[in-house]
């Protein structure tokens, strides 16, 4: 077996459990208000595909492409954020409402914003594509965790 298979195995493997744990942590956000995307653990998972672009491209079937369009769906799914009554979801981690300590919007931005939360060296740049409620991104999140 040539080690190509072997890499884009564990590869799978590794992108499957994140993308299990990942609708895991959606269920406790529930109910969900924004749902966006973000820069939260974005560079670790395109280096880890970067790597595995060459092994994958080097299969001997032609299942590489059907791979590769898997392996993209399946990245976005993990990328999504989701801001809901109980806390967020950034990646495949659930931070409790608790946990976040501020959040400003973006000047200049009409629906982004970062969050500070506790534990995070950095902020986390969130940018909301699709509102289940009626109300202003501002009044949304004024709602949910008002600002001190």
């Amino acid at each position: 077996m040539k080690i190509s298979y072997v890499i884009v195995l564990i590869y799978m493997m590794y992108i499957l459990y994140k993308s299990y744990r990942s609708f895991q942590v959606k269920k406790q956000v529930h109910p969900i208000t924004l749902v966006g995307s973000s820069n939260y653990k974005k560079s670790f998972i395109m280096i880890l595909f970067m790597v595995s672009l060459p092994f994958i491209l080097g299969l001997d079937t032609n299942a590489k492409y059907g791979l590769l369009i898997v392996i993209v769906l399946i990245n976005t799914l993990i990328d999504r954020v989701y801001l809901g009554d109980n806390g967020i979801k950034l990646s495949d981690e659930f931070i409790p409402k608790a946990d976040i300590m501020s959040y400003y919007i973006v000047a200049g931005k009409v629906d982004q914003f970062e969050l500070f939360v506790r534990g995070k060296e950095n902020s986390v740049k969130i940018t909301v594509h699709k509102r289940n409620v009626a109300e202003s991104m501002e009044a949304v999140l004024a709602a949910w965790k008002p600002v001190s």
